[in-house]
């Protein structure tokens, strides 16, 4: 039986946008497209993981304001289950919030027509279809 990985994937939204980064050389997929995330640590909550991964990787703070979608994809080697979460940044106050390299800020379009792995089909499609942050009741 293959391993299952659970990764958390932020789609930060900031004034219409959204944070997109490039996969770094040594990486699978290396050079395409992708938004903020990681694997989740054993026993983390795919919540807890995109928050913690979103930090890391980009230098923002942010509030999960829903689970947009959850993938379950498949490769030779291992099982996936990928955790999409539209995240906003926390008590920004400036015009411009400032993201670490590799991330930057792409508009909606350019997003739907950058280069990401295929496990991103899915909520691809769905930021098509409904180009805002989803939230949850009570976020």
């Amino acid at each position: 039986m293959k391993p299952t990985l659970s990764i958390a994937v932020g789609l930060i939204w900031y004034q219409g946008e959204l944070a997109v980064g490039k996969r770094q050389p040594g990486q699978v997929y290396a050079g395409m497209d992708e938004f903020p995330g990681g694997k989740c640590e054993p026993n983390e909550d795919p919540r807890a993981a995109v928050v913690r991964e979103i930090l890391e990787e980009t230098g923002l703070h942010v509030d999960v304001m829903g689970l947009r979608l959850k993938v379950d994809w498949e490769t030779e080697s291992r099982r996936m289950e990928l955790w999409f979460f539209d995240v906003v940044p926390t008590g920004m106050t400036s015009s411009m919030v400032r993201l670490d390299e590799p991330f930057e800020w792409w508009s909606v379009e350019r997003t739907l027509e950058g280069n990401f792995p295929p496990a991103n089909r899915s909520v691809l499609e769905s930021i098509r279809q409904r180009p805002m942050p989803i939230v949850e009741p009570g976020s």
